[in-house]
């Protein structure tokens, strides 16, 4: 009994610790297939650039925005990802788990994911947050 319990807590921690190990890679290899994509395009930007853009802009500007853009991309975007990784997770996790208990859920989540999605193309969030601003301006 007690070796059972042993070996599907050690089953369920191997499992865990493959996941984070799974999460990592897939992040950092992410995060550098991102930095090198956004990279190439800057750079082929600025190679297909009139001459002018070169006689009007310093140099050090060009080179400030590569280095402040592949800065950005590289110690922020891995905060970010993670970040909603952490609050995707337990929610994935929790629907698979209520579908798993209790199966005739499914037939109702389905339409409700469509659903949303349908509300979250066709609502755009900061046209609500304008047009809220615009009352309380109205308002005062």
């Amino acid at each position: 009994m007690l070796s059972n319990r042993v070996s599907r807590s050690m089953g369920l921690l191997f499992i865990s610790a493959l996941v984070m190990a799974v999460e990592s890679i897939a992040l950092a290899v992410g995060c550098v297939l991102a930095s090198r994509t956004i990279h190439s395009g800057l750079l082929r930007r600025i190679m297909h650039a009139p001459m002018s853009f070169f006689d009007t802009t310093p140099l050090g500007r060009i080179m400030n925005r590569f280095a402040k853009d592949m800065d950005v991309i590289d110690t922020n975007m891995p905060m970010f990802i993670r970040s909603w990784l952490f609050s995707v997770a337990p929610m994935v996790s929790n629907i698979i788990i209520v579908v798993y208990t209790l199966p005739i859920i499914a037939a109702f989540a389905v339409p409700l994911v469509f659903l949303y999605y349908g509300v979250q193309v066709h609502v755009h969030v900061p046209s609500i947050c304008h047009s809220l601003s615009t009352q309380q301006i109205l308002l005062d």
